[in-house]
């Protein structure tokens, strides 16, 4: 199977601008990245979707960092969580010198994260703390994928050499990000960052211009397990007189290695918040819906709210994981159909497999 991947490498390589050495090294590298693990029996079809990643990114006319930056620097190294979502892109563009290499990417239905490895002049050293870019600009074709992104530095290794690790975390209200094509801009690198009277940004400019991707199309392996349980439980929702249990259906559940989603659908959901909800006017939905998921041993699988980030704090003056970003929504305020969606982010990558049941308000759902 090797020899036939690097076979499909390199006929496409023959289309990319790269001198003849790089193409036979990024041949050889991404041959050895698309075998099966031994550990996870990925087969024929999550390999292709992660040369599919290549090929759909590979123009790049910069030189490509080869460092898998999410794998190795935010997620906690190889895992099969990282092999049922994940794959090398391998898109860079210059800019002034400094160039700005797309390394890999995870994803699901709903977020992608990018890898990134921004690279400066020999003998720069990207030392601070804060780098970020004063604009980004993220433009899915398909005008129904929107919502809302965010690009941080991660924990450097070496803050005396002149590298340094990124993400682009991306995420859509809709489904459908896996195989769309989106345009990925970022402008003026800076850091010591702070804001002005008037929320002016200030900050000392590192390197001024845009590094311009242009369309990127993100594909990546799906080893989402989709289910459709219409199990019966009891919604909770709270307001000014008080807190009420409305009959409701877990309708579905997807479970894929960065998040748990469930989707509690009722009648009586719609428009919970405005004042035409049943019985009085009511405001808070998703804080009392108990989610849990275990393990076929029953052991809790550990998860919060939002997925996993990372961010600058001022106070410890260290880059750190966070949450952000955090997806869900519910039906109160418009809608034909009421629900509540809650999404639930996983602590690193989890193995789909691995999640046996999920709890909602006290129902065991098996996954099944």
């Amino acid at each position: 199977m090797k020899e036939e991947f690097e076979r499909a490498y390199r006929d496409e390589l023959d289309h990319v601008r790269l001198t003849q050495e790089g193409k036979q090294a990024l041949a050889e590298r991404l041959g050895r990245r698309a075998a099966p693990s031994r550990r996870s029996p990925l087969g024929r079809a999550a390999a292709a979707a992660v040369a599919a990643c290549l090929l759909a990114a590979a123009g790049g006319a910069a030189v490509v960092s080869n460092a898998p930056i999410l794998r190795d620097r935010f997620f906690g190294g190889d895992s099969v969580g990282y092999e049922q979502s994940g794959g090398f892109v391998g898109k860079a563009v210059e800019n002034n010198g400094w160039t700005l290499s797309i390394t890999d990417c995870v994803g699901d239905d709903y977020y992608i994260y990018l890898g990134l490895e921004l690279e400066a002049p020999e003998g720069t050293v990207l030392d601070a703390a804060d780098y970020d870019f004063s604009n980004s600009s993220v433009r899915f074709t398909d005008s129904s994928l929107y919502g809302s992104w965010d690009i941080v530095p991660l924990p450097d290794d070496d803050p005396t050499d002149n590298k340094l690790p990124m993400m682009w975390l991306l995420y859509s209200s809709k489904p459908g990000v896996n195989g769309s094509t989106v345009q990925l801009k970022a402008s003026n690198l800076g850091h010591n960052w702070e804001i002005a009277p008037g929320l002016e940004r200030k900050y000392d400019l590192d390197c001024a211009g845009t590094w311009d991707f242009g369309y990127v199309t993100l594909r990546y392996p799906d080893y989402i397990r989709r289910l459709t349980p219409d199990t019966p439980v009891k919604a909770v929702i709270s307001g000014p007189d008080g807190g009420r249990e409305l009959d409701a259906a877990v309708s579905e559940i997807h479970i894929s290695p960065l998040a748990l989603y469930v989707w509690i659908s009722s009648e009586d959901l719609r428009l919970h918040h405005g004042a035409e909800a049943s019985g009085a006017a009511y405001y808070d939905c998703h804080e009392h819906q108990d989610v849990a998921a275990y393990d076929a041993e029953g052991q809790p699988i550990a998860m919060s709210c939002g997925l996993e980030t990372a961010a600058w704090s001022s106070q410890s003056g260290k880059i750190a994981k966070s949450r952000s970003l955090g997806g869900g929504g519910c039906s109160g305020y418009n809608g034909d159909e009421g629900y509540i969606w809650l999404v639930f982010g996983f602590h690193g990558l989890t193995d789909v497999n691995q999640v046996a049941t999920v709890s909602v308000n006290g129902v065991d759902i098996p996954v099944t």
